[in-house]
């Protein structure tokens, strides 16, 4: 409310300027030819007034833009997908397992995992089935599997994304859209990595 305060308080003083001009024409200058004169000042005033309600609109202009994006973030916000990544304490067989889950405020949509590689000098990966979406509050259960040149490989493998028995930290990076299809991305840290949630980070926007 502020701000409108700020306009109405612009043009009061407009206002009071206008008619104190005209009480002193009035009441102060007896000569009509003089007061006719000085009446033709009035077209500063005019202008001024005038420049005053440019000035009031193109404010109130600002002001809407600002709503409008502050109301577009806010939007944003309400639909954007985060996800957690943690493994799962019970265990089928020798498997691993990873329970996804989103804590955002929006559906995430086409959740990829692209393979995560061991080491550099390695060519073991591994690799997870693709989420078709997950809305907030959502959880999936997915299996890590180990795969070596394209051929799946022991599930021994997968022991080094277990926190107990690795040595070594682990990238996973997994990408997904929210429900306007803007890409993003989280990269997650397995084997001797601790952290759950990763910061999200923007890949591209739809244009408007």
């Amino acid at each position: 409310m502020k701000p409108f305060n700020n306009i109405f308080k612009l043009i009061s003083v407009v206002v009071v300027i206008y008619f104190g001009f005209l009480m002193t024409v009035l009441f102060f200058v007896p000569d009509w030819g003089t007061s006719g004169t000085l009446g033709d000042t009035f077209g500063i005033l005019n202008t001024l007034f005038s420049g005053a309600a440019l000035v009031g609109v193109s404010y109130t202009l600002y002001l809407q833009a600002q709503t409008n994006e502050l109301q577009r973030k806010d939007y944003a916000r309400n639909i954007q997908p985060l996800l957690t990544i943690e493994p799962k304490k019970e265990k089928r067989g020798s498997t691993f397992i990873l329970t996804v889950t989103n804590i955002g405020n929006g559906t995430a949509l086409n959740i990829n995992f692209p393979p995560a590689k061991l080491s550099p000098e390695l060519s073991l990966e591994y690799k997870l089935e693709e989420i078709i979406s997950l809305t907030p509050g959502q959880n999936k259960e997915i299996e890590v599997k180990a795969f070596d040149q394209n051929e799946e490989a022991d599930s021994i493998w997968t022991a080094h994304l277990n926190p107990k028995y690795a040595n070594r930290t682990i990238k996973l990076e997994v990408t997904y859209c929210d429900i306007e299809f803007n890409r993003m991305k989280q990269e997650f840290n397995l084997g001797l990595g601790e952290k759950k949630v990763a910061q999200v980070q923007h890949i591209d926007k739809q244009r408007k």
